[in-house]
């Protein structure tokens, strides 16, 4: 008998808070996930650079020192444009965060404190879709997902 899905799913999980940041993990962990959380946006972009396809899914904070959470997506969007993400924001700077959201062609924005229910099910349905346009295309080398941005 196989892993359920979510063990085999891997997030990366930024956030600079670090309260936050434990609180996030665990409840990612307890819905099967694997985490690699950082509390530092140039770090986590250096561990996505490092495994690329060791994730399947990207969730950050947008408001962080060093790099936003919208420019980290923009980064790793460089690498691998297929990579689902998922900004949480506070709120503070909501309008413009969904603005760049959607330029950038992030998935969704959330705001914290985030429900755990909406969350797993925005993974969920995010992994799903990307599941199936992999399957409708014929890829050899990386995925065809194309990403949409989903409302919050």
């Amino acid at each position: 008998m196989g892993q359920p899905e979510t063990e085999k799913t891997r997030i990366l999980l930024v956030d600079d808070e670090v309260v936050v940041l434990e609180v996030q993990a665990e409840i990612l962990r307890r819905l099967g996930y694997g985490v690699a959380a950082s509390k530092d946006s140039l770090e986590a972009f250096d561990l996505f650079k490092e495994s690329p396809y060791g994730f399947d899914l990207v969730i950050t904070d947008e408001i962080m020192p060093r790099l936003r959470g919208t420019e980290l997506a923009a980064r790793i969007r460089d690498i691998r444009p297929d990579v689902p993400v998922i900004i949480l924001t506070a709120g503070l700077d909501l309008v413009r965060t969904q603005e760049r959201a959607e330029a950038l062609r992030i998935n969704d924005v959330f705001l914290k404190p985030v429900d755990r229910s909406g969350i797993a099910a925005a993974i969920e349905t995010l992994l799903r879709r990307r599941r199936e346009e992999e399957t409708r295309c014929d890829c050899s080398a990386a995925p065809c997902f194309t990403p949409e941005l989903e409302p919050a």
